[in-house]
């Protein structure tokens, strides 16, 4: 199975932790984020993985030389030279692995004890383009479905900021979780019209509602954390040494 792990980020949010080092290398509990999540994604057996890089991308580059590349097969999507924002650098890392199929995200900063293998082979069974997970949280920005949980716009409830693309009625708000599946070939239908390599995701997966076949799952009874807010690396640290 194969996994991209976001990790070009700056984590502005986490403040000076991230100045002098990536957001994937901040520590929980003595180990950096990215080894945390890596171990979790190898137990559930995950073995092909990409791995973006920007913000002291060579740290992270070391972390996993040092670490043997945590036993698995593990390719460098590097971006130290331009930051592709999440929309270009999935689409970017998409290119990167050995066969075509099914691929995971998981950003980094995320925390949570979802069944990932079940996740993905939920999204191969249903016959999904893009499989997102959603839950129930108070936010400023949803993405929108219909009764069918098929992606069909986004809103922002603090501006009043709101696109649609679809014919059904979507009134179904949820917040993004951070994880989702995608198909190789549904990556590439993500590029904008425009061609720009630069580019967020979200909007691109609002254009492509019609085309693609983008659902939201919902995991209500999972445990889920954002690791990237300062606050929230305590609660963070407590679950991983209840866990253990």
């Amino acid at each position: 199975m194969k996994v991209f792990i976001p990790a070009a980020g700056k984590g502005t949010r986490l403040g000076n932790l991230t100045k002098n080092k990536p957001k994937a290398l901040v520590e929980i509990n003595g180990q950096p984020m990215l080894h945390h999540l890596i171990i979790k994604l190898r137990e559930f057996g995950f073995d092909e993985f990409v791995i973006n890089i920007h913000h002291h991308g060579d740290q992270v580059i070391e972390h996993l030389r040092k670490h043997n590349n945590y036993n698995v097969n593990i390719t460098i999507a590097d971006e130290r030279d331009e930051l592709l924002d999440t929309g270009g650098g999935l689409v970017n890392a998409s290119k990167h692995f050995s066969t075509p199929g099914p691929f995971l995200v998981h950003n980094v900063d995320i925390l949570t004890d979802l069944d990932l293998k079940e996740f993905y082979q939920n999204h191969e069974n249903c016959g999904n383009d893009i499989s997102l997970l959603v839950n129930q949280r108070d936010t400023s920005r949803y993405l929108l479905f219909d009764d069918n949980m098929r992606l069909g716009g986004w809103e922002n409830r603090k501006t009043g900021e709101q696109i649609l693309n679809s014919d059904q009625k979507c009134d179904k708000a949820y917040a993004f979780g951070g994880i989702h599946v995608v198909n190789q070939e549904a990556a590439q239908k993500l590029i904008p019209e425009s061609g720009e390599k630069v580019f967020p995701i979200i909007p691109e997966y609002i254009r492509t509602c019609n085309e693609l076949k983008t659902i939201g799952i919902e995991k209500p009874e999972i445990f889920w954390l954002d690791m990237g807010r300062p606050e929230h690396l305590i609660a963070a640290e407590q679950y991983i040494r209840e866990k253990r």
